[in-house]
């Protein structure tokens, strides 16, 4: 550990260090550390000042959470801006122990990269897009008014199937694209006929 790492990083290595699992309570994480075993470590930490009080005599400390470091991607859609794009920085999920820089995403970050994919293909056919206060919401005006609320959780994140045979043959064809759009339109308005609002997450789950 002879490089200069970030408090991320560093928050990541405790995390996976900890003898026990960490977790987070109150904004910081604890994760319990040998005095021997995790000298090294102990001492980045310390001269960062990254411990709240020293490690107690059974081994646990707690650490200030870094701003991207997440319990879990629900935790990371806490910001609806986050829910579309992922952030431009490195960030961490502890549950499935994943930072972003590494390969092989686990599953439910393929599943939400599919999901922010499907999200901007039917932006692009939306006859609007609304934003407020950082909420999104894609407005089809296609027979009467859908408003689709770009709101969703792990739970909605299912396979996307067919995604890509949408992209290609409907929503971004070569070939009369106009009608295969208004196609894609009238089954979505269709589908929540007399509803008037729907989030994302349920037409994830619906629409595959």
């Amino acid at each position: 550990m002879s490089e200069e790492l970030t408090d991320l990083q560093l928050a990541v290595h405790a995390a996976r260090e900890s003898l026990e699992p960490a977790y987070i309570e109150a904004g910081y994480l604890k994760v319990c550390l040998s005095v021997t075993d995790h000298a090294e470590l102990i001492h980045h930490l310390r001269q960062e000042e990254l411990f709240l009080h020293d490690i107690d005599p059974e081994g646990w400390a707690e650490i200030p959470k870094p701003a991207l470091f997440f319990e879990n991607i629900n935790e990371l859609f806490r910001k609806p801006q986050r829910r579309r794009n992922e952030p431009d920085r490195d960030y961490y999920l502890l549950d499935v122990n994943w930072l972003s820089t590494e390969q092989e995403p686990p599953l439910v970050v393929e599943r939400w990269r599919d999901a922010c994919h499907f999200l901007e293909l039917a932006g692009e056919v939306a006859d609007h897009q609304v934003e407020r206060q950082n909420e999104l919401e894609l407005v089809f005006l296609h027979q009467e008014k859908l408003v689709v609320e770009v709101v969703f959780s792990s739970s909605d994140l299912v396979p996307l199937a067919c995604l890509d045979e949408l992209e290609s043959e409907f929503l971004r064809s070569d070939t009369h694209r106009e009608k295969k759009v208004s196609i894609f339109r009238s089954v979505l308005t269709e589908r929540y006929k007399g509803r008037g609002r729907v989030q994302f997450g349920e037409l994830l789950r619906d629409f595959f």
